[in-house]
């Protein structure tokens, strides 16, 4: 077009390339100032993300998560770390930072990484609700076969009244397992209809059987009962590998020596994050990157440890006791594994 326009003799109304020309000028400069900058970002940031959902341009290893300290009472999203951290009499014995905010998907990296440094180093976990889920509970026994003291997240609330009387929990039905039906409060019938297989947004797979109402042509008001608003009919998914686990962690949490041990999880863990952040004053790293990050956690962890090492080593019996059990001397010598 330049060529063109070089050769191009003067003419009334001005040239039409010309115009062409300063269009397609404007075009190359938004391009190369804003659409291929703006994509080399887009690009670097995808690959920054890797499985997250954010970043810190401060510190690229950094996720941004909400903190337990929130001056501001808005859920305000920092920049930070997911420590865990498994202890055994306060002691920290393993520890591992992870850039994902959910603890869900920590338990089994965290316990992995364990068994790496020493194969079959505990025999039972114990955590909060926050690492209870079906792909956890599978890898945990199926992997590690190591037991688990660990709550789903509906532990607390099945045990009340208010969901024992809930008219519309499947587990407050009644289930025929000859005929494989569940029958409602109200008597209506779901019969099994399908198989379902579902993921979950990381990948999990979910076997679920559905269960649906059967027709009753004789009786309009159990009919109405039976289908929904828009007319369809009402229908229910069962996962029954996930009631499996839950009865498991149930049987587990209910022993005598699953009460005993879980009831001593927030002594054993939560005063050494306590510790941590009132007599190191260790609130906030001093370097970025998660190599560096790490390396600091693990100088903080191990002053906090030789603290109370010296404070036993000087005075042995030194700590409140209950129940006649010593806090740095438990009654049963377990590893335990918990969270912040």
């Amino acid at each position: 077009m330049n060529k063109q326009i070089e050769q191009e003799k003067p003419k009334r109304g001005g040239s039409a390339l010309k115009r062409r020309r300063r269009k397609l000028k404007h075009l190359l400069h938004q391009l190369t100032t804003d659409y291929l900058p703006r994509k080399q970002k887009y690009e670097f940031d995808n690959a920054t993300f890797g499985d997250r959902n954010s970043f810190s341009k401060t510190d690229l290893d950094a996720t941004f998560m909400r903190m337990k300290e929130d001056p501001m009472l808005n859920g305000q999203l920092k920049p930070g770390y997911n420590l865990q951290i498994a202890s055994q009499n306060q002691f920290a014995l393993y520890y591992q930072l992870f850039q994902r905010p959910t603890d869900t998907r920590t338990l089994i990296p965290f316990v992995t990484h364990i068994f790496k440094q020493t194969p079959n180093a505990v025999h039972w976990i114990v955590a909060d609700a926050g690492y209870g889920s079906e792909a956890n509970y599978q890898k945990l026994t199926d992997d590690f076969q190591v037991h688990y003291l660990i709550p789903y997240g509906m532990y607390e609330k099945e045990q009340t009244r208010a969901y024992h009387q809930d008219r519309r929990k499947v587990a407050n039905w009644h289930y025929d397992e000859v005929n494989d039906k569940y029958t409602d409060l109200d008597g209506i019938t779901f019969a099994f209809h399908n198989y379902s297989t579902r993921h979950d947004r990381y990948g999990y797979e979910k076997q679920f059987k559905i269960y649906r109402t059967v027709q009753y042509f004789e009786d309009p008001s159990r009919e109405a009962l039976a289908t929904t608003k828009k007319g369809n009919r009402r229908q229910i998914g069962v996962n029954y590998n996930w009631l499996y686990f839950k009865n498991k962690a149930k049987e587990q949490l209910t022993s005598k020596i699953g009460h005993d041990l879980y009831a001593r999880r927030k002594i054993e863990i939560e005063p050494i994050f306590a510790d941590l952040k009132t007599y190191l004053k260790f609130k906030r790293f001093s370097v970025r990157g998660l190599t560096a990050t790490n390396n600091e956690m693990g100088i903080a962890l191990m002053a906090e440890n030789l603290s109370k090492l010296s404070k036993i080593v000087k005075q042995p019996d030194l700590g409140p006791k209950k129940s006649g059990v010593n806090r740095h001397r438990p009654a049963i010598d377990t590893t335990y594994l918990f969270r912040f």
